[in-house]
């Protein structure tokens, strides 16, 4: 028999010439291959930039008969003709491939007429997929019909001069409207209920969508909207813990209506102004290096020439009250749409600190033992103004301002024992502290492949603090910190056929001129630090699989001086940041992802300052000039399948900023044990993190939860101790809608007691309730939150091993609390449309 597999001389060659023949078809047609995004462009330039972007095809069409017809699509690695149905979508428009290459594209209703109009929801979100038909106003037969697209423009053909439009959306009421004009504008739609926004109930859309290491809430249409400022709502959002960590840990950028932010700023914003949130665990390198991740936030824009207003009280009733009022205003006119919100706030709380310290020294042991109870007394000023200018279709301007200002009164009466001998004393602080930071921004979208943004902002912190403990000798303490910061950052986007394109310069700055006072111990010094540097990142999708790839160039120049010790620290640090992510559609529903990459946490400028602050009867507290940043090494796998999302991440930490005790056998005051942050080695972790969202019925259901295994050494009276004991945490939340104007929202969660770098923390746990009702057509809500209900949440119980000394505490905080929240909104007004008319690296670190 003959075998086929062996290969002879003739058959080579012939292997050999249809191999090439193969892939020079390939290249061929790969080449003519399109991969393109267009944003609220016209159907004619889409066109037109399809025929100048391959050379095979040769497109025909008349561009005003397509002009009117707005397109938002993805193309991805399809033929033309693909792309150019994709783009077609369901608009009246036909495709017709004349020869092998020409295509003929033009529009199936040929009327001089075009109603043309948008469609949103009850928020002014794009109400997609949306049915339109055109009735006669005579007899009620359909002279046009057409669906919405995803931003939720549409446009239908016709002849008649007077229609009567009926447009139906799932879980909306059919809106029947007489219309004289084709310009039909934006027409809002209304729910079929009076349904808390955003319930899946009746039609409503989900508020959650979980995709590969990206989680979108819509807190415009949630129970979110009802929960106080947005502080408040990132703690509750699926993907971020309670105290704002990633879940695979590591503190997120947050950026607000794309410029950085700090959380002082945030807490100005209330959470009705929130349109949606989305947890980004795998960003570009233009934020990998600050942080592992980023949160981007959107405030909500007015819809059309209208103009809201909502008031809200929130009261807190704990040990002792908080109350926090607000007022905002949310108004568009023609291109200039405004946001402004103000709130005060009045704070009385109470925290009770059990601790204990053992220092093991050669002679002796120290054993104290302290109960400090913090009596807290604030009172906050809040603003926040926000201005966006459409300068056109392509070009926006827009203007923040947040201000803040404050006091705070603060009682600590103080029980304490060392060896036997007890000691009794209560301390007192007063404190002020003012924030203002301005910031513009200019977007310039050049074409439908080019954009240009430019971000500038100016920021100014003052901060005075004074303190007066009883005890003896008696110690007064003041100290001053006045900070400018300011910085620009330039940013510059282009899709080019090769890859996506993403690079920017950044630069900012600060400087502070602070004073500190320990009784007769008095210091000035003078900080300045710059943080300069570029980034540059490449993407490109093929077919399946998706590439990222990115690298980012800082340095950092720090200068501190002082009146009396001089200089103490003159550097210029230069780093580099590499960027790797990499996706791989496995099937409709499912993909995995693999990311590489560092990330840099500096020490807060409280820590570099050189100044010496009263802890308690025995201890005291400096900062540390010398602190090196915290370079993190990060190596995550991620799963994502419909609504669940699973990763597991590597992380090895070196220079980890911790807070430790030391002895010293100087003391000062009679203080000995002195609490200074220093850098600790190395820290290594594995954590495993899954993520799922799903709706029984009318109740939609949020379970995260997460493994973490630490890897940590350090010396532990005279021996090397590991620090490796694992730990687990779960969450669930569920929100269940209990009739047409209320919901329930129920919310647990249990940790098991984890170890962070030398701290072994207790297991504990906690339980929330919350109830929403919505009555006069929604205008007035009632929010009514039992927060802690069992007064378990121990979740600051440690205990910490380093050297010769052991430290334990136990918090009792002011957890357990019921919330009461009152909004009314006033509605919207129309307005008379005749009349004419970049640096939060440093914020955080403050």
């Amino acid at each position: 028999m003959k075998n086929i597999f062996k290969q002879t001389p003739d058959s080579s060659k012939t292997i050999c010439l249809l191999l090439f023949f193969l892939l020079a078809f390939v290249q061929q047609s790969y080449g003519q291959r399109i991969t393109r995004q267009y944003n609220n462009v016209s159907f004619s330039e889409a066109l037109k930039d399809l025929n100048a972007r391959q050379h095979k095809y040769t497109i025909n069409f008349v561009y005003d008969e397509l002009e009117d017809f707005k397109v938002t699509k993805s193309i991805r690695n399809m033929s033309v003709p693909n792309a150019i149905m994709q783009l077609i979508g369901f608009y009246p428009i036909r495709m017709t491939q004349v020869e092998d290459n020409i295509i003929m594209v033009e529009c199936t209703q040929k009327s001089t007429l075009r109603y043309k109009g948008r469609i949103v929801d009850e928020r002014g979100n794009a109400a997609e997929y949306a049915t339109i038909a055109l009735l006669s106003p005579i007899d009620s037969t359909i002279v046009g019909q057409g669906v919405s697209n995803e931003n939720g423009y549409f446009v239908i053909p016709s002849n008649y001069r007077k229609v009567l439009a009926r447009i139906t959306y799932i879980g909306y009421k059919t809106v029947n409207r007489i219309f004289n004009n084709t310009e039909m504008g934006i027409i809002r739609l209304q729910p079929k209920t009076m349904t808390v926004k955003g319930v899946v109930v009746k039609g409503k859309r989900n508020t959650v969508k979980v995709g590969l290491n990206k989680i979108t809430v819509d807190v415009a249409h949630s129970y979110l909207q009802y929960m106080g400022k947005v502080t408040d709502v990132l703690g509750m959002i699926p993907g971020l813990t309670s105290d704002l960590q990633l879940l695979e840990g590591g503190t997120p950028t947050f950026v607000l209506n794309g410029r950085p932010v700090s959380m002082a700023e945030l807490k100005a914003i209330p959470a009705s102004q929130v349109n949606k949130i989305v947890v980004d665990s795998n960003p570009t390198v233009e934020y990998s290096a600050s942080n592992k991740g980023v949160v981007y936030i959107t405030t909500k824009t007015a819809l059309g020439n209208t103009l809201s207003t909502e008031l809200s009280n929130t009261s807190i009733f704990a040990r002792n009250c908080v109350d926090m009022a607000n007022v905002s205003i949310n108004e568009k006119y023609k291109k200039v749409s405004n946001i402004l919100t103000a709130g005060f706030s009045y704070l009385s709380t109470t925290q009770i600190d059990k601790t204990t310290e053992t220092v093991f020294l050669p002679q002796k042991d120290i054993e104290s033992a302290k109960e400090r109870h913090t009596i807290g007394n604030a009172r906050t000023f809040e603003w926040f103004y926000s201005m966006n200018w459409e300068i056109s279709r392509q070009q926006s301007f827009g203007f923040q301002y947040t201000g803040n200002i404050g006091n705070t009164h603060i009682k600590e009466p103080t029980w304490q024992t060392m060896n036997g001998t007890e000691m009794k004393f209560n301390q007192k602080k007063r404190g002020a502290d003012y924030l203002h930071s301005a910031s513009v921004n200019y977007r310039n979208e050049i074409d439908s492949t080019r954009t240009l943004y430019i971000i500038a902002d100016y920021a100014q912190n003052h901060s005075d603090e004074t303190g007066l403990a009883a005890t003896v000798p008696a110690v007064a303490t003041a100290s001053e910190g006045k900070y400018h910061i300011g910085g620009t950052r330039l940013s510059y986007n282009s899709r080019r056929k090769w890859a996506n394109v993403s690079m920017g310069l950044f630069f900012s700055t600060m400087n502070n001129k602070g004073n500190y006072a320990y009784n007769a111990d008095v210091e000035t010094y003078d900080t300045h630090e710059s943080l300069y540097g570029a980034y540059l990142s490449l993407s490109r999708q093929f077919s399946s699989f998706y590439l990222q790839g990115g690298l980012r160039m800082e340095a950092d120049r720090r200068k501190l001086e002082t009146g009396v010790s001089g200089t103490f620290t003159d550097s210029t640090e230069w780093k580099l940041f590499p960027n790797l992510v990499a996706k791989k559609q496995l099937t409709a529903k499912s993909s995995v992802g693999l990311s590489v990459g560092q990330t840099i946490e500096r020490p807060s400028f409280s820590n570099l300052n050189p100044g010496l602050y009263y802890y308690d009867a025995i201890s005291y507290k400096v900062g540390n000039p010398q602190l090196k940043p915290n370079v993190t090494t990060n190596i995550k796998l991620s799963y994502n399948y419909g609504n669940l999302l699973a990763s597991v991440a590597y992380n090895r930490s070196k220079d980890r900023i911790v807070d430790l005790p030391f002895w010293t056998e100087t003391s000062v005051d009679n203080k000995n044990i002195k609490f200074m942050p220093v850098n600790f080695n190395k820290s290594e972790n594995i954590v495993a993190t899954a993520l799922y969202n799903f709706s029984i019925g009318p109740v939609q259901v949020d379970l995260t939860g997460s493994f973490a295994q630490p890897f940590v050494k350090a010396n532990y009276l005279g021996e090397e101790h590991s620090w490796n004991k694992a730990s687990w945490d779960i969450d669930a939340n569920a929100q269940w809608p209990l009739n047409n104007h209320s919901i329930l929202v129920f919310d647990a969660y249990f940790d098991s007691g984890s170890t962070s770098t030398l701290f072994d923390h207790k297991s504990w746990w906690t339980m929330d309730l919350v109830y929403i009702l919505r009555i006069m057509k929604g205008k007035l809500n009632l929010t009514v939150a039992a927060n802690d209900i069992f007064h378990t949440d121990r979740s600051n119980n440690w205990t910490m091993k380093y050297n010769n000394i052991r430290t334990t505490m136990d918090t009792n905080g002011d957890t357990q609390r019921l919330v009461v929240k009152l909004s009314y909104n006033f509605g919207t007004l129309k307005l008379d449309s005749t009349k004419k008319s970049a640096s939060k690296d440093f914020l955080n670190r403050l």
